[in-house]
């Protein structure tokens, strides 16, 4: 989760930011921080890093960095939202889900939306004081105090879920795991595939050789943001 806490017409310095990585668990000197239900102790963590980012608000650069990072259990608890697998758990758009195994089937007439923005957060928020949730939102969020940071637009995407084991994952699936006569299944030529996979000699940067297209199926993130990896080299 990256947090930019500037006006919008102030141009970006990384100085007047911070990038937030926080695990779902924390153990440090017998102390253990869970941020899956929103515990009260995560407004304590908090408290010292909205500090910093107010002073920013007066036009104070600070030298010092801190670095925090969310996956998507955190993150919906720091943004006081349903988990991304729940009821409108997308926090960039509205759609509901497709089913009891929480899908979200592709909208090719409104692949992107329909969209959330500040105005409808807002009202979310209002409402969800008078119920328990309100389209995914419960509430404000431990960093609503924060001049200039909104909850909608100053959070990013997750790429490690949501790229790396989510779309690409997706269309390994799709090309790799599919019936033959499916017409985006690549199967009949798996066997040539892997071995050019197999053949590939990663750069240093890259500290995990290629998988087997035999062993999809135990493929982890970094096994397919190596693959985007070699493409972009490639390029």
């Amino acid at each position: 989760m990256f947090v930019k806490n500037v006006a919008t017409r102030v141009n970006f310095r990384l100085s007047c930011s911070k990038v937030i990585n926080l695990l779902t668990s924390l153990e440090s000197n017998n102390l253990r921080i869970s941020v899956a239900n929103c515990k009260s102790e995560l407004g304590f963590l908090f408290n010292s890093i909205c500090q910093e980012l107010k002073t920013i608000e007066y036009g104070i650069n600070l030298q010092t960095c801190e670095y925090w990072r969310f996956d998507k259990p955190a993150r919906a608890s720091v943004l006081n939202m349903v988990s991304s697998t729940g009821y409108y758990g997308c926090f960039k758009c509205l759609q509901r889900d497709g089913g009891t195994v929480q899908t979200y089937p592709f909208n090719e007439e409104n692949p992107d939306g329909p969209k959330r923005d500040s105005n409808l957060h807002k009202i979310n928020i209002k409402n969800a004081s008078n119920r328990e949730e309100s389209y995914g939102v419960k509430g404000e969020c431990i960093l609503s105090n924060l001049k200039y940071f909104n909850p909608i637009n100053n959070t990013l995407i997750d790429a490690m879920h949501s790229i790396f084991y989510g779309v690409i994952k997706s269309l390994f699936v799709y090309w790799f795991d599919s019936p033959d006569r499916m017409k985006f299944s690549m199967k009949k030529y798996i066997f040539s595939l892997n071995k050019r996979l197999l053949g590939i000699r990663p750069p240093s940067f890259i500290s995990n050789a290629p998988r087997s297209l035999y062993d999809l199926k135990n493929w982890r993130c970094r096994d397919f943001m190596n693959i985007e990896s070699e493409k972009n080299r490639s390029k």
